[in-house]
């Protein structure tokens, strides 16, 4: 498995994650360690939890997003990529 590209930030006076949704693709706007990123994803692709709690992303693209603590996002975001998680 590749090494995660982007770590997602905690943003503790705005939305780290937004999500929106576009035909059979599910676009996402976060914050990570190399800045602002936008990503899309198949409505049928999920994040992936590891036993340790961290959740990995797979883009279109192959590129691995990593949030090491889900709990660290602000309340907005943790709902919103609760959705999600199978």
């Amino acid at each position: 498995q590749s090494q995660p590209l982007f770590n997602f930030l905690a943003h503790p006076y705005g939305m780290a994650v937004k999500i929106d949704r576009d035909f059979e693709l599910r676009t996402w706007r976060v914050e990570t360690n190399r800045g602002p990123r936008s990503f899309q994803t198949m409505l049928d692709s999920h994040p992936r939890v590891l036993p340790d709690g961290t959740v990995l992303i797979k883009d279109l693209a192959g590129d691995l997003y990593q949030i090491n603590d889900p709990q660290s996002l602000d309340r907005r975001s943790r709902h919103r990529l609760s959705i999600y998680i199978d």
